[in-house]
């Protein structure tokens, strides 16, 4: 079912929580809301589930608007971070209860928890009581009692933050298999970029009450349309460097570094003066021998992942991160030599923080 937001807001007071949002939710499509605390995602979450009145704007639910529609007969589903299931409720009756208020016939209620007991592979727990449960099994209960009232949309918000880093990471895929089996529209909250990177079909990334972008996973990663998406998405984060543009010399010169640009670089730069450059941590060289063009660095401390190792860089006052091979050991102090892939290279307006606009292909 599709959900629209139509420039609704929401002000708590003086606080403006969210802020002249526009969102469509397509039929079937797991859309996720990544940012920080406080960045108005779960206020966005709450108006949709009737938890909220929009200070402003409409909110629909296929073709109809439900602002002053009551929660219960909206149709949607909510699973939340606490799993909010009751204490002296077996797994059964927890997840059959929305069933009951809802007056489904008793003949039915069996098969259809059943149903959905069997998806989330928690039929053996049905006879037990919340707190016999680990934290992975009162989830899938929580996820079972949302799916068994076969609702329009299912809104879930942090549901995996209280999992340890491992349970997180199956339960992640089991989400993602869930909601393609199921089909349902799916409006997901959270502040793990890896859960939004994994599970969204598309992510919208908000700040300040409003959406900063909303693209696929891949595009928001590879193309951020300014600095604070650049930024929050990636771990480790994107490197940012303040310098400018030597047109003369076809060079940028930061505080602390300066290197020639590639034709591909400089046709994106030729109206602007200062830039900010971003650079991912994989597209960062390292190399123990001096090189033409390399920019000295000394290694700050070093990170070995076992699949990777993070090696974190003293570039004069500049702090930069570069992802390397998992074989490499660098001493701290060690003296190494820099540069960066030029293909790879972010470019944003240092003043507005917008992406700058990619030029056409030029040949090297």
């Amino acid at each position: 079912m599709k959900v629209t937001y139509i420039d609704v807001s929401k002000h708590f007071g003086s606080f403006q929580a969210v802020d002249r949002l526009n969102l469509k939710i397509e039929t079937g499509e797991f859309l996720v809301l990544l940012g920080p605390s406080g960045c108005g995602k779960t206020t966005t979450l709450r108006m949709l589930a009737g938890l909220e009145e929009a200070s402003s704007g409409d909110i629909t639910i296929g073709e109809v608007c439900v602002n002053q529609v009551a929660p219960r007969d909206r149709d949607v589903a909510m699973v939340f971070q606490s799993y909010a299931l009751y204490p002296h409720m077996t797994v059964e009756e927890n997840i059959s209860y929305p069933l009951k208020v809802r007056k489904i016939t008793r003949a039915e209620i069996p098969g259809r928890v059943s149903k959905a007991a069997d998806l989330l592979g928690i039929h053996g727990l049905l006879k037990r009581r919340p707190k016999e449960l680990s934290g992975g099994q009162r989830q899938r209960v929580a996820l079972a009692r949302a799916i068994v009232r076969q609702p329009r949309v299912f809104l879930m918000d942090e549901p995996l933050s209280n999992l340890d880093a491992q349970l997180r990471l199956h339960m992640r895929g089991e989400l993602k298999r869930l909601q393609y089996e199921l089909g349902t529209t799916t409006l997901y909250v959270t502040h793990d970029q890896a859960e939004a990177m994994t599970l969204a079909h598309r992510v919208a990334v908000m700040d300040g009450g409003r959406i900063k972008q909303l693209d696929t996973p891949l595009n928001i990663y590879q193309r951020p349309a300014n600095r604070f998406v650049a930024g929050f998405v990636g771990s480790p984060r994107m490197n940012f460097v303040e310098g400018k543009i030597d047109l003369g010399e076809r060079k940028f010169v930061g505080h602390t570094m300066a290197f020639p640009l590639q034709p591909q670089v400089l046709s994106r730069v030729a109206g602007q003066q200062r830039l900010t450059l971003g650079i991912r941590p994989e597209g960062v060289r390292v190399s123990l021998q001096q090189f033409e063009g390399g920019i000295p660095a000394s290694i700050y401390v070093s990170e070995a992942l076992g699949n990777e190792t993070f090696l974190f860089l003293n570039v004069g006052s500049e702090k930069i991160v570069a992802r390397t091979d998992a074989t490499a050991r660098i001493d701290i102090e060690t003296k190494v030599w820099i540069s960066f892939d030029q293909q790879a290279l972010h470019l944003f307006d240092p003043l507005t923080g917008d992406r700058v606009p990619d030029g056409p292909a030029v040949p090297s």
